[in-house]
């Protein structure tokens, strides 16, 4: 998440790298992908687990909701 100048909010930290600042926690960043039923391919991405539900609510969407991290191998995640 790209942050303005200014003080970091609370529990965050600011980190400069090659001119770009940006604000981390110490948490992963993941996202949210719905595969409908039957579907190749996502259908969707969403920053949080509540815009995905609402998303899928709204459409009155069978599937599968799954959290992923970025920049990670995810067939190796949880071993």
């Amino acid at each position: 998440m790209v942050h303005p100048s200014g003080p970091c909010p609370s529990g965050l930290r600011r980190v400069q790298r090659r001119g770009i600042s940006a604000v981390s926690d110490s948490s992963p960043v993941t996202v949210w992908v719905f595969l409908g039923d039957g579907a190749r391919w996502p259908s969707g991405v969403f920053q949080t687990r509540e815009r995905a539900e609402s998303w899928i609510k709204v459409g009155e969407l069978t599937g599968m909701l799954t959290e992923y991290p970025l920049d990670a191998d995810v067939s190796t995640t949880g071993r």
